[in-house]
């Protein structure tokens, strides 16, 4: 049976072949091993790159002949996944955390993994472990601020978007203003969501949909007047943002 990826799993997949290869996890039995698992991982990441999913897991299990290491079964396991065998990734992903049970990208693997077979409550929890090796990631609480929007869990996605907000550059906030907002307008704390919004724009272009969603919250709380007017700018602003029409094509 096999899974379709989602397109975080499928940039989460993208970024672990991209990533440099540390070498310390490689458990080479002897010096000769140790490099031919490596030319068997680089070569496997090579071909990942450039799409060539089926030759990446027959390098990779060449490599797992070789070195029975957690870099290599994550390998084979991201092999797997980008293949939609979930259920097969999932076997090698487990045996790489038993291995490596304190490598934050092993846990956010299996977490990618868990995704994509929709056991949402097995990603967010090995998010969380990932997240407590290494608190600074703000893509892992980013992740796990999605999983608890999609359960509804509006109050914890916000705690985490709050983290990510106060380690962002105020220039880069937009997204995840945007996103706490949106939690803020679900717990029905409109001031919060306004001032997000209000945020939000603030590091924006042509986002008409933060005005709308403005607009909703300044309306639960009846200020029709600012509502009416954030529904006319947002109307504006599509048009400003109206593709150009093919005058002439049809006369």
């Amino acid at each position: 049976m096999t899974f379709s990826l989602s397109a975080g799993s499928k940039a989460v997949i993208t970024l672990l072949a991209s990533l440099q290869i540390n070498a310390g996890f490689i458990s080479p039995v002897y010096a000769h091993e140790e490099s031919e698992g490596e030319k068997h991982l680089q070569e496997s990441y090579r071909l990942t790159k450039a799409g060539e999913d089926e030759e990446a897991l027959v390098e990779a299990d060449k490599g797992l002949k070789v070195d029975q290491g957690p870099t290599m079964l994550r390998r084979k396991a991201e092999c797997l996944l980008n293949l939609g065998k979930a259920n097969d990734a999932l076997v090698e992903a487990k045996k790489a955390v038993k291995l490596s049970p304190d490598n934050a990208d092993t846990h956010m693997l299996l977490a990618t993994v868990y995704d994509a077979l929709k056991m949402d409550g097995d990603a967010a929890n090995e998010l969380t472990i990932a997240i407590a090796k290494r608190p600074a990631d703000r893509g892992f609480r980013l992740w796990r601020a999605k999983l608890y929007q999609r359960h509804q869990e509006f109050a914890k996605a916000a705690e985490d978007l709050t983290v990510v907000i106060n380690n962002t550059a105020i220039q880069n906030r937009s997204k995840p203003l945007e996103q706490r907002g949106t939690c803020y307008l679900l717990l029905k704390d409109y001031q919060k969501a306004i001032a997000d919004f209000t945020s939000a724009l603030a590091n924006s272009y042509g986002r008409s949909s933060l005005l709308r969603q403005r607009a909703e919250a300044y309306e639960k709380l009846g200020n029709h007047v600012a509502a009416k007017k954030d529904i006319q700018a947002a109307g504006t602003m599509d048009e400003a943002f109206e593709p150009p029409s093919t005058l002439g094509v049809n006369k």
